[in-house]
């Protein structure tokens, strides 16, 4: 008996027969994998429409539904795997000692710039502003031709400022320039670089100002000349000048014309010294006129009378005048100069004076100048016989009143104690060696 095919409708199955498995119904094609990504992936539910019959052979009467997940979604590489990176490995860098040793010097060198910065700009402050506690004053002397910066340099030698760079600096900077005139100068380091400067411009021009100086008694030419200048009266270099070339027309100076060849200082004995006022910045004509003046003035003429009775000119009183000056004490000059008379007149015993001041004046202040031995020899009664050529210094009237009105004696020799408070007078050598002994001097000197 042949069986006949089985049949289904609908895909509903019947209930299979004995000996038979029952058969499945063919599943349902796979949806197609769609082409866009969803947004979030869902999951597909399959359902199985079968009689109630076949579903009560599995002892439930409701549907079984299968899920399935949604296909993966490929990468937009195609799926590729990405590589991944490799780690970077970091290997510490080994610091040689020589590499350390120059970094931590550079480092201390960068902090030691800093505090020098740091320093300097207090340094700075303090310098330009005097905040120093020292009030000591400190006398500068600025010369005729010296420059701001000479000027400048003096004051940091002299302890005035610390750096005479800085103070030019600062003229430059913060000051349209200045003047500064000749002569010695107060100043203290408490000062500020303002302060200094108006000191220093405080005489560039005062020729309405007058200063009293006083001319001591045996100053020379050079001395007279530096006062002048210290005190701002005209250069010494002017004076001199004028010392030497200067046209004067009173007699006592023209009378030096036959010898002004030998004679360094025309005018040295002529410059009496004294006290009288002088203006700030004067010409140095008027100058040495006013002490020509007062020289004239001061020799009067009983003097010149009492010259010419003794048979001097008042050029051989006012050399003779210079030696006593340099020789003994105003209670002395009288007696010296009489022992100077009496070698004078008895030339054949005592041809020189041998006056140990007119050495000096020969070896200190005219050899320094570079004159001729001929000169040094007419100034120094060891080597010449005589007056010397002029006067050594410019003796006070004192002097000259000795000189005119010396003590009459017949001592032709004399010395005194190395202090000068005692002097000793002999008529020959012999007394004279043992009023050596008798000043505790150098026997030898005799």
């Amino acid at each position: 008996m042949s069986k006949e095919p089985m049949q289904y409708d609908d895909l509903h199955f019947g209930a299979p027969q004995e000996g038979e498995e029952p058969v499945m119904p063919p599943q349902p094609a796979e949806p197609p994998a769609e082409a866009e990504e969803p947004e979030q992936p869902q999951t597909q539910r399959f359902v199985l429409n079968l009689p109630d019959e076949a579903l009560s052979e599995f002892g439930d009467s409701q549907q079984p539904t299968y899920e399935q997940e949604p296909p993966a979604v490929l990468p937009e590489n195609g799926g590729k795997k990405k590589k991944k990176r490799k780690k970077r490995k970091y290997v510490k860098e080994k610091i040689s000692p020589v590499r350390m040793t120059l970094k931590i010097i550079l480092a201390l060198l960068i902090l030691a710039f800093a505090v020098g910065i740091a320093a300097g700009g207090v340094w700075v402050v303090k310098d330009v502003m005097g905040f120093k506690d020292s009030d000591e004053i400190i006398e500068v002397s600025v010369e005729p031709n010296d420059t701001v910066t000479d000027v400048a340099n003096k004051m940091e030698d002299a302890g005035v400022i610390e750096s005479a760079f800085l103070f030019r600096a600062y003229i430059h900077y913060a000051t349209e320039g200045i003047t500064v005139n000749f002569g010695k100068y107060p100043l203290r380091a408490s000062m500020s670089y303002s302060d200094l400067i108006n000191v220093l411009e405080e005489y560039a021009d005062q020729s309405n100002v007058a200063r009293r100086i006083t001319i001591k008694e045996g100053a020379t030419v050079e001395e007279i000349a530096q006062i002048m200048q210290d005190n701002m009266i005209c250069t010494k270099e002017d004076f001199i000048d004028e010392v030497n070339n200067g046209e004067f027309k009173a007699s006592f100076v023209t009378a030096l014309d036959d010898t002004k060849d030998l004679r360094p200082y025309r005018l040295e004995g002529y410059l009496f010294p004294d006290t009288n006022d002088y203006y700030i910045g004067s010409d140095a004509h008027d100058v040495v006129s006013k002490m020509l003046v007062n020289f004239d003035k001061r020799f009067t003429s009983e003097m010149r009378t009492k010259a010419k009775q003794m048979g001097y000119s008042i050029d051989e009183i006012m050399t003779m005048a210079s030696i006593i000056q340099a020789e003994a004490t105003p209670e002395e000059m009288a007696n010296v100069a009489g022992v100077y008379w009496n070698r004078l007149k008895n030339t054949k015993t005592f041809p020189k004076m041998q006056s140990d001041p007119t050495t000096l004046y020969a070896e200190n202040v005219l050899k320094p100048l570079g004159v001729s031995q001929e000169i040094l020899d007419g100034y120094n009664t060891y080597a010449s016989e005589g007056l010397p050529t002029g006067p050594i210094n410019n003796p006070g009237l004192e002097a000259i009143e000795a000189v005119l009105n010396p003590t009459e004696s017949n001592y032709y020799f004399f010395l005194s104690t190395k202090d000068g408070s005692r002097f000793y007078y002999a008529e020959t050598y012999d007394e004279h060696k043992q009023n050596i002994k008798k000043a505790g001097l150098d026997e030898s000197l005799g």
